[in-house]
């Protein structure tokens, strides 16, 4: 990775040269709330499920007023696999980005007052490395108020720059060194009002791109503090409310790494493990489809930590830990657990339900009071936690099943992005 900021320079340097810069549009919307209407939106990914006759690979909007439609983001053959949201366009709707591991390049669907549109662009990705899964962010890396997008497969990483109706103004390749192995991170790390960019490789290279007006900075290697080995899944929130960005990390074993951002990149590292939190001899297990989701959940001004565990709980059918935060960040004290086990579920835990498998916090309300989608990929059932204002209940918990809204297959693996 040590060509990166090199190359970005240049990049992000045209972008902010004057005239390059495009008026201010509309208020942008948050992300993931694509017909403006301050509701926040679900999406699920499903891409080994059909609707109707239709071809594999489903993405499904349940939208904050109850209604669930259906879109394909399909180029080629390729269903979606992974996606994230932002108003590219600036337009008052969020807009969502979504692709998969043999895609040639990432599909953009814009929001609008109806929600997702047919209007849509795609942004080619002619070099990804083959068989290598796609990963995407978004965030702002050069201040200009216009989401830029991150796309990520194996050794190849690109920076697409003010995606707008259409081809992106710019984009550069990252000429890796080795495969990014979770999913990038964008955010305002050092609190200087510029996104910057975490990547995190199979080595054990933690690197931090700082962004600003005039491209990216020389990159701010991370300490490894577990071991050399990478993350399984990323998140980043403000835990501490200090105005820097924070990075939550799940590594292999019974770890769940909280690196908080200041003005010089990352540091104040902070472990939290299965037996600190109450739960001896049942370890944080990380798993393949490991899932973490962060939002304010008890709207006390700090962010939240939310960690899908499909290979815990009882008979190893998945579990979901809610940690919450205090004036320090993250706390050990009071957290919550959700499991098929708990009578409220009104569910068996068998070892292959896989609880967990992903995990989402979503205003369906507008109200900032985030609910709990949390994902049974084995069982083939979604949940939903209501949020009480402080905490989630697992008091009468939705469910939703494939062919509830329509779609049949032989299997349900549901991906979410998570908004809140």
């Amino acid at each position: 990775m040590r060509h990166i900021s090199a190359l970005l320079t240049g990049v992000l340097l045209a972008a902010a040269l004057p005239g390059a810069a495009a008026s201010a549009a509309a208020r942008p919307a948050k992300p993931g709330d694509f017909d403006g209407d301050g509701r926040g939106d679900l999406v699920v990914l499903s891409p080994s499920l059909r609707k109707g006759k239709g071809p594999l690979g489903v993405v499904t909007v349940r939208y904050g007023d109850g209604k669930v439609r259906h879109l394909s983001t399909r180029k080629g053959t390729t269903p979606a696999e992974t996606s994230v949201s932002a108003d590219f366009d600036r337009d008052g709707y969020a807009d969502l980005a979504t692709t998969g591991k043999a895609a040639r390049g990432v599909t953009v669907v814009y929001g609008s007052a109806k929600g997702l549109s047919g209007r849509r662009a795609h942004l080619p990705v002619p070099h990804a490395t083959p068989g290598a899964a796609r990963l995407l962010a978004a965030g702002d890396f050069d201040g200009n108020g216009r989401p830029d997008l991150v796309a990520t497969a194996g050794a190849d990483t690109r920076v697409f720059l003010d995606v707008r109706r259409g081809a992106p103004r710019a984009n550069t390749e990252f000429p890796g060194e080795s495969a990014c192995a979770v999913t990038p991170v964008a955010a305002d790390v050092t609190g200087d009002g510029f996104d910057d960019l975490y990547l995190a490789d199979r080595d054990g290279d933690d690197l931090l791109f700082r962004g600003g007006r005039r491209g990216f900075g020389t990159p701010v290697r991370t300490p490894q503090y577990v071991t050399w080995t990478a993350p399984v899944t990323a998140a980043t929130g403000d835990f501490d409310n200090d105005g820097h960005a924070d990075i939550a990390l799940q590594y292999g074993g019974d770890t769940v790494e909280i690196r908080h951002g200041h003005s010089g990149g990352l540091h104040t590292v902070r472990h939290v493990t299965g037996e600190e939190i109450g739960f001896p001899g049942k370890p944080l297990t990380a798993h393949p489809e490991s899932s973490l989701a962060v939002g304010d959940v008890d709207r006390d001004g700090r962010d939240d930590l939310v960690l899908g565990q499909p290979g815990g709980g009882p008979q190893a059918s998945g579990r979901v830990v809610v940690l919450y935060s205090a004036e320090n960040g993250i706390r050990i004290k009071d957290p919550q657990a959700f499991h098929q086990g708990q009578a409220a579920l009104h569910a068996t835990p068998r070892g292959t339900d896989r609880f967990g498998s992903a995990v989402a916090l979503v205003d369906f309300s507008g109200g900032r009071s985030p609910e709990l989608v949390v994902a049974a990929a084995g069982e083939q059932r979604l949940y939903v936690l209501r949020n009480t204002g402080k905490r989630f209940t697992s008091a009468e918990p939705g469910k939703i099943i494939p062919a509830a809204w329509g779609l049949s297959g032989a299997s349900w693996a549901p991906i979410m992005d998570s908004p809140a």
